[in-house]
């Protein structure tokens, strides 16, 4: 058997993996402490929301929606 320490950390470590994240992308739980790290991500956010508008938009007019790519729902990181 091995090291208890080493059994722990194996599990912390597929947890953190394994885990599904219900995050959203480009949204961070602790914010930047660089200002213009903060700037250029709030650009990029808005810019995500723009895009969103359009895809919402176009979706307005389809007879199929299509919400895949949509920024909201992408999340900020993949699970394993």
């Amino acid at each position: 058997m091995p090291p208890s320490n080493q059994v722990v950390d194996q599990i912390n470590i597929m947890y953190t993996l394994g885990t599904y994240r219900y995050d959203r992308l480009v949204y961070y739980d602790e914010p930047f402490s660089d200002r213009r790290a903060r700037t250029v991500l709030m650009r990029f956010q808005q810019n995500l929301n723009g895009i969103e508008r359009t895809i919402d938009l176009r979706n307005q007019k389809r007879v199929f929606r299509y919400p895949v790519l949509k920024p909201s729902l992408v999340i900020n990181s993949i699970s394993i």
